[in-house]
């Protein structure tokens, strides 16, 4: 008999990952827009977490960069928190949850 289940890695965000977009963040006032305040910064900040989690430049990451470049607004300083959680969201939903 042949054993036919597929093993499906866990995709997981490094140290490294999560450094570098600490590091980016401190950079969210320098894109500032009137339309969308500190996204752009906001999506600068993700991408090494976007790059790990979807390593193929398909149409998931191109997503992924899309959900990161919608309207974002807060003080530099509290944004830590809120990268936090969305890089768990993020590393969950490439992982296959329904997010």
């Amino acid at each position: 008999m042949v054993d036919t289940t597929q093993t499906t890695t866990e995709k997981k965000l490094t140290q490294s990952d999560i450094r570098g977009v600490f590091l980016r963040s401190n950079l969210f006032q320098g894109s500032w827009n009137f339309e969308r305040m500190q996204a752009l910064g906001f999506c600068f900040s993700m991408v090494p977490a976007i790059r790990r989690l979807y390593p193929e430049n398909n149409e998931a990451r191109k997503q992924a960069i899309r959900r990161h470049l919608e309207f974002f607004n807060t003080q530099p300083f509290v944004a830590a928190p809120i990268l936090g959680v969305t890089l768990a969201l993020e590393e969950q939903r490439a992982n296959g949850a329904e997010i």
